[in-house]
């Protein structure tokens, strides 16, 4: 029961926390993939259903997909900060990865 108990306020704290994301920042789409991995793979370890193998696999699945969008949304993130940070800043500068215009590649901007 502590167990089930446990995962059940494990998944409502993540759907709190995906709500609260703002998706429009690279780094928002990376955080909300990686809750969203977390949330699939509590669900195959949800005790209190009684999944058969398909379930397991396309829970599997999901939570496979999500990390690989975290992969690329972080890797998207990681370029665009560095492109911006080349394009205006010089290198002892302080960036700021929220700036709306910093989210915006060279190309772009022309």
């Amino acid at each position: 029961m502590h167990d089930a108990l446990s995962n059940a306020r494990a998944r409502a704290a993540i759907d709190v926390l995906m709500r609260t994301i703002d998706r429009q920042l690279p780094a928002g789409e990376a955080q909300f993939a990686i809750l969203e991995a977390a949330l699939q793979l509590l669900r195959l370890n949800d005790p209190s259903s009684s999944r058969i193998d398909v379930d397991e696999i396309d829970l599997l699945r999901e939570a496979l997909g999500a990390t690989r969008a975290a992969v690329l949304a972080t890797h998207y993130a990681l370029v665009r900060t560095t492109d911006a940070h080349r394009m205006l800043c010089s290198d002892d500068a302080p960036v700021n990865v929220r700036a709306p215009d910093l989210h915006v590649t060279s190309a772009e901007r022309e």
